[in-house]
Formats: structure tokens, sequence, C-alpha cells
């Protein structure tokens, strides 16, 4: 829950948890209790509870999710509460997506995923804002803070894992064009291949994810990712708004810690063409020199390693 909520007093927390239960409209009158049951009390209760009209039964989900009780918000999804009617706002909807979604989560964390995802797949393609206006869907995100035995598994809950964000986005596209530290990236991109996840749909700007996807980490066989992109019939000269193919994006020199190298050849194994030129008249060789103006804010070690590289791609690509 955000960092604000988490310091509230408690004084605060007990008069929401009051106007919740408030309007709460029950057989019995209904008190803190409702919002704090551990399972055995609940449980106790279940015939009554059962009785509860939809709209008492979603306020009593809110007010035990907003208090942190996540066994029992689980519990009322799980007589009747419906998450798709919970009067969330919009930073409310992005913040139960992020508490249910921890990489190390309680079983309580893993519980209220799981059930909330059986009974409502539809919150796959809710919306979480990642910093700069962008929006992903939830499935994204799940890919990016979930254990992959734990995707691995909801993954088989999504109806259609090609899900778009707003901006356009599949998860496996914002997976595969992440440059930063991505737990299991390699996994994911695989479980969602499995599931799947086409990498033959376009991409914003006229791109396809074969632009995106130009390195790995050094340490890191990809063979099995880069063979089932393969298989997909992609185009491997499809030229993007400004005209440049995903050879053009593949020759910037990264450095001997990435596979950029690998993933050149990969390219032209499959039929890449190294002649063709961008809208400004540049192939991907002339790109190759024209990324050293960028050098000036390298240290020398990374100017000696990205000079490495461009040698051995401009020898691939003469």
């Amino acid at each position: 829950m955000r960092t604000a909520k988490a310091f509230l007093s408690s004084f605060v927390v007990l008069l929401i948890c009051i106007v919740c239960v408030s309007q709460i409209s029950l057989k019995d009158a209904l008190n803190f209790e409702y919002l704090m049951m551990d399972p055995e009390e609940y449980l106790g209760k279940d015939q009554e509870l059962r009785e509860a009209d939809e709209e008492s039964l979603n306020q009593l989900f809110f007010a035990s999710y907003y208090v942190g009780n996540l066994a029992l918000s689980r519990y009322y999804l799980s007589i009747g509460a419906n998450l798709l009617n919970v009067k969330f706002d919009l930073f409310d909807r992005e913040e139960y997506i992020r508490t249910i979604a921890h990489y190390q989560p309680t079983g309580d964390h893993i519980d209220l995923l799981f059930e909330t995802l059986t009974l409502f797949p539809e919150v796959f393609s809710w919306e979480v804002e990642v910093g700069g206006g962008a929006e992903i869907t939830a499935l994204t995100h799940f890919a990016y803070t979930l254990r992959p035995e734990n995707f691995r598994e909801i993954v088989k809950l999504c109806d259609d894992v090609n899900l778009a964000d707003k901006n356009g986005f599949t998860t496996l596209a914002r997976l595969s064009r992440r440059t930063d530290s991505v737990m299991d990236k390699k996994e994911m991109i695989e479980i969602l291949l499995e599931a799947g996840a086409d990498p033959a749909l376009p991409i914003p700007g006229g791109r396809n994810i074969l632009h995106d996807f130009n390195w790995w980490p050094i340490g890191e066989d990809y063979s099995e990712v880069l063979e089932l992109i393969r298989q997909s019939n992609l185009d491997f000269n499809k030229q993007n708004e400004s005209g440049a193919t995903p050879l053009h994006w593949a020759v910037f020199p990264y450095g001997l810690e990435t596979n950029s190298v690998a993933y050149v050849k990969f390219l032209l194994e499959n039929g890449a063409d190294k002649y063709i030129a961008d809208e400004t008249g540049a192939t991907p060789v002339y790109r190759i020199n024209r990324y050293e103006r960028g050098f000036k804010y390298a240290t020398a070690e990374e100017i000696a390693s990205r000079k490495e590289v461009m040698a051995q791609l401009t020898e691939l690509l003469e």
C-alpha cells in the first residue's frame, strides 16, 4: 500500500473504517471486528456474511483491504464481493495491483492475487502508471514484479496475453524493449511466448519486436527465445517510420558486456539486408560510426569496449 497510507495515524484509519461500516446494511449491525477478523472468526460467521447484499460485501472488501487484512479481503471476494463494482478511484486501482504483485509476497498476497484473477480476469487489462506518464497493463506489471513460478500460473488465467496498453505495447513488447534490470526477464519472455504471445504484432512507430529486442547480458543464453521469435514469421527488414530496420537499431555498440554482436549475426542469418538505407540515406554500417559521437560521456574503459564491438560489427556489415 502506498507509503503515505502506511503512516496514517490509527485514528484516521479508524475513521475511514467507521465511514465504510456505517454504510453497510447487514442483518446485524457491523463494527470494527468485521474488518479485522481472522479466518477462524469469519468462517464462524460465514452463513451470516453470505446473506449480505453485494454492495455491503463490496464495502467490507474495500475496508478490510484498506486496513491491510488481505486474508479477509480475499474471503469477501470468495463469497460475493464484486471487485469490478468496488468504488475504486484510479489511484486505488493502481495501488491494488501493486499490493497483490509483490516479488516476495506473503501467502496472503499470493492468495488474494489468485482469487482476484480467477474471479475477475478483466483485472489483467487495468493500467498502472510507471513514471513519465507512461501506463502499462496489470499483466505487464505482473511480468515486471512477480517471481517466474507465480507469473507462469497467473498467465494461465489470462484470456489474452497479447493485451496492449494505451500506448499500443503488449507485455512481450514491453519486456523486450527494456534495457534496465528486469527480474528474470528471459524466463518471463519464454513464459509469454509459450502462452501464445505473438512476436509479430506491430509496435508503435512502425516497428516490430526485432527493433527493440537488440541486446541481452553476455552471461545469458537467449537462443531458445530467439528461435521462438524466428518461428513467428517476422519481417526481418521491417522499416519503422524513419525507415530504420531492426539492423539499424541493433548496431549500436553497447559494449562487450552485452550480446549485441550475436544479435546482429542472428538478424543477418535470417535475411536482414545490410544495404537498406533509412530515410536519411544511412545504412546500418554508417550508423555504427555515427554512434561514436555519443562516447564523450563514457569512461576510457567503456570507450575501449565499445570500439571493439564497433570493429566486430563493421566487419560483419561491410
